[in-house]
């Protein structure tokens, strides 16, 4: 084999290993999954880390040197591979629901909850419900359940508090960044923004929506 088509075939594996861990990141199939931890982790540790394990900012801050040396490691490449044949053969499965429950398979169960804790990099959640919210989310993909999860997508997340130097408790609001999140805003078929308009008493509200995949569940 010549040295250009090897480079060739080499260029081609190390888009294809970030293209997928792109789209693996976009799902929140990755947040039941503990085995890919140090698969993104190996992309950034310091910002992995600092971002409470944030493999969609593990990725974006992924420096160009770091990233040539994965594309050039086979183990790397492989593995990337591995897990998005895992996530897409996931959702394709035939799920429980489905076989037992095929006479209502265009059903849709719609779940309303203020807070959804998925993982901690969206803290869109302040405790206990939040987590059991989250966890129903995810045994409802696993099941294959016709769930639509609706909540709100807080600006301002689960607080923070540290002790300063005086050996006082203090509190922070985390801001919740949306390319830190894999949320996107839900668009019509034109591509022209989603908008639905109510009255709330005397005055006219506009909502807007975005969508996160929790595995088989969108969760708006």
């Amino acid at each position: 084999m010549s040295k250009t088509s090897t480079q060739t075939r080499r260029k081609k594996n190390q888009t294809n290993a970030f293209d997928q861990l792109a789209e693996i990141t976009s799902n929140l199939w990755w947040t039941w999954q503990p085995q890919l931890a140090p698969l993104f982790q190996s992309l950034n540790p310091r910002a992995y880390e600092s971002s409470n394990q944030n493999p969609i900012v593990a990725l974006r801050t992924c420096k160009a040197a770091r990233r040539r040396a994965l594309e050039a490691d086979p183990q790397f490449v492989q593995s990337v591979g591995r897990a998005h044949r895992e996530l897409r053969e996931y959702l394709r499965a035939r799920t429980w629901y489905a076989k037992t429950h095929r006479t209502q398979a265009n059903a849709n169960v719609a779940y309303f909850c203020m807070e959804y804790a998925v993982h901690e990099s969206l803290p869109l959640y302040a405790g206990g419900l939040g987590v059991l919210a989250g966890d129903h989310l995810k045994s409802a993909s696993d099941l294959g359940l016709p769930f639509v999860a609706v909540g709100i997508y807080w600006k301002r997340g689960y607080g923070r508090q540290r002790i300063n130097s005086a050996g006082k408790q203090v509190s922070g609001e985390q801001l919740i960044k949306p390319e830190d999140t894999p949320f996107s805003e839900v668009r019509k078929s034109g591509g022209r923004p989603w908008r639905l308009r109510l009255a709330m008493g005397s005055n006219r509200v506009t909502v807007r929506a975005w969508r996160a995949d929790v595995g088989r569940v969108p969760l708006y």
